[in-house]
């Protein structure tokens, strides 16, 4: 398989699973911020406390749509 093809349906699945993400993280409330933060918790305890908690439906969707886009790419590449 050529570059370009496995380059394009990684861009195509990438980005669905990135900007979803991206608009999980803007979804949690400004309030779960502030009561983590009164915690102080280190890096790691964050994101496993509040970031992967509350995303974690987020990603899943990006990922259910990336399985669709990654075969069009492909797809799509491959001509």
């Amino acid at each position: 398989m050529e570059f370009y093809v496995f380059d394009l349906g990684f861009l195509s699945c990438f980005y669905y699973a990135f900007f979803d993400l991206r608009i999980g993280v803007r979804a949690i409330p400004s309030e779960f911020w502030e009561v983590v933060g009164n915690h102080e918790p280190t890096f790691g305890q964050r994101t496993r406390w509040l970031i992967l908690s509350a995303t974690f439906p987020y990603p899943l969707t990006g990922i259910s749509s990336t399985i669709n886009s990654a075969w069009a790419g492909i797809a799509i590449g491959e001509f």
